[in-house]
């Protein structure tokens, strides 16, 4: 992921992977997003779920609830 933007090798092997997961019915769960473009990438690549550092960094279970429910309440 993190020379997903910069290289095209890069880009190539993540767009194979999310097209056979596809192709496998498989959902596809891309790790260690950290850019907004990064983001974007696998956005339009149909990636169905994104986890990493642009969205939070790892929280224990406490922290994790209480992330969740302020994005809850700010729907």
């Amino acid at each position: 992921m993190r020379d997903l933007n910069d290289d095209e090798n890069d880009a190539a092997i993540v767009d194979a992977i999310i097209a056979m997961s596809h192709r496998l019915q498989l959902d596809v769960v891309a790790e260690d997003a950290e850019t907004k473009e990064q983001l974007a990438f696998l956005q339009a690549h149909d990636c169905e779920r994104v986890q990493g550092y642009y969205f939070s960094k790892p929280l224990d279970f406490a922290a994790f609830s209480q992330f969740i429910e302020q994005d809850v309440q700010g729907l």
